[in-house]
């Protein structure tokens, strides 16, 4: 429940929290730490983890945070929520022991998630031993196969992956075929990546590729690239840049960015913006590429068009990473005015991700009337930002009252208790 001011927000989410909504509660108990108020804080927690609730559990993990401690005694009390939680982020040994509980040997996907956490922890044989008892190689669109032999080669188990190569398995190839590199073996090694070579496997494709050039065999990368392999195209291109031939690289690039190939339109974006190809880049982004659109960014920012960038970002060629890149430029470079609104736009059509941002920097900018602004306009994070604001500018009167009574309905720090 979102709510415009503190002082409107509190009776309303106290209303709530009485009829049981977990939702509520989680939001009242919020708000009360927010104001500094953790006693209350506490005890509406309580009352969440006793919530018999559907969600009361899920708002209970999210009270949790990052409390791992807490979270492990939900997950032994049963909440279902706070087991996936703590075996995604928590200590990798009380996540096994979780997961061993209530397992049988038909859970494949438990079993896969153990493997994993004992590999995290360093017991990679013990890994080998689960993934080969009780997962089957094909699960998880064959990342199971996969991760097996990428540990097989860490063991040195080179038998095992002989007998995978066997079975035809593209991941026991590319792995043998590091072991052989490992080992001195390239003729070994360079005969197993042509066998396994142009049937559907890029990362074996690709380490084909980077042999070559290692072994000064750029002849039969040439052919293979010619021929229209893809990992081979993109490696002569990362050669041909090399050397110097950067339209060269651009040329062998085109054909098969042409035709959707993503590795080769990401390579080839990459070069028409180092090599100031705007026009051209344009056109990709223009077509839809994001990498085209993060490079075209780039470039802009690094020739302070920012107008231009703007209008880039505005037809959501660009978001995430390179958004905020341009709000670092802009602001860099004087244009407060240009990041504060680019902000407060994204803060509008994205899903939150830019409202703690906006308030960071109005409150970088010593913007307090923007920063209640964006409180009154259901924003959470200005209300921090104004606290620290105001802490910065040896305010300690108006932050008690702001922590204590909230705000009057004008969007001021009340003197008093509202109404």
């Amino acid at each position: 429940m979102a709510c415009q001011r503190l002082s409107v927000a509190l009776p309303l989410l106290q209303q709530a929290a009485k009829s049981g909504s977990p939702s509520a509660m989680h939001e009242l108990a919020n708000l009360y730490e927010r104001l500094g108020r953790y006693d209350e804080a506490e005890e509406i927690t309580n009352r969440l983890s006793e919530s018999s609730e559907p969600d009361g559990p899920l708002y209970r993990v999210i009270r949790a945070g990052f409390d791992y401690e807490e979270i492990y005694s939900l997950a032994k009390s049963g909440n279902e929520y706070a087991i996936s939680q703590f075996i995604e982020e928590g200590d990798p040994v009380h996540a096994i022991l979780l997961l061993l509980e209530d397992i049988t040997p038909e859970d494949t996907g438990s079993w896969y998630r153990i493997a994993e956490l004992l590999h995290d922890e360093g017991k990679n044989e013990l890994a080998i031993e689960v993934l080969e008892g009780y997962v089957d190689l094909d699960f998880d669109h064959g990342w199971a196969a996969t991760f097996l032999c990428e540990l097989l080669e860490q063991e040195g188990q080179a038998e095992r992956l002989d007998q995978l190569v066997e079975l035809g398995y593209f991941a026991a190839a590319l792995s043998r075929a590091q072991l052989l590199i490992r080992d001195g073996e390239s003729t070994e090694a360079l005969e197993l990546l042509r066998e396994f070579a142009d049937q559907g496997s890029g990362e074996v494709d690709w380490l084909l590729s980077d042999f070559l050039v290692e072994n000064d065999m750029v002849d039969e990368l040439i052919i293979r690239a010619e021929r229209g392999n893809l990992e081979a195209i993109v490696k002569y291109a990362e050669l041909l840049e090399l050397l110097g031939e950067s339209e060269k690289a651009i040329r062998a690039l085109t054909p098969p960015a042409e035709d959707g190939e993503v590795r080769a339109v990401s390579q080839l974006a990459k070069l028409l913006g180092k090599h100031g190809h705007l026009k051209e880049l344009r056109r990709w982004a223009d077509a839809g590429s994001w990498a085209a659109g993060s490079y075209l960014s780039k470039a802009l920012i690094e020739r302070e068009e920012f107008d231009e960038a703007l209008l880039l970002e505005s037809t959501g060629a660009i978001h995430g990473f390179e958004t905020g890149e341009l709000v670092a430029a802009l602001k860099s470079h004087g244009e407060t005015e240009k990041a504060v609104q680019l902000l407060i736009d994204k803060s509008k059509t994205e899903d939150g991700y830019w409202q703690p941002r906006l308030a960071e920097l109005l409150r970088e900018l010593g913007r307090e009337g923007d920063l209640f602004s964006q409180i009154d306009q259901g924003n959470v994070y200005a209300f921090r930002e104004l606290l620290q604001l105001l802490e910065e500018q040896g305010r300690d009167s108006d932050v008690e009252h702001l922590r204590i009574f909230g705000m009057t309905t004008d969007g001021k720090i009340s003197p008093k208790p509202p109404i």
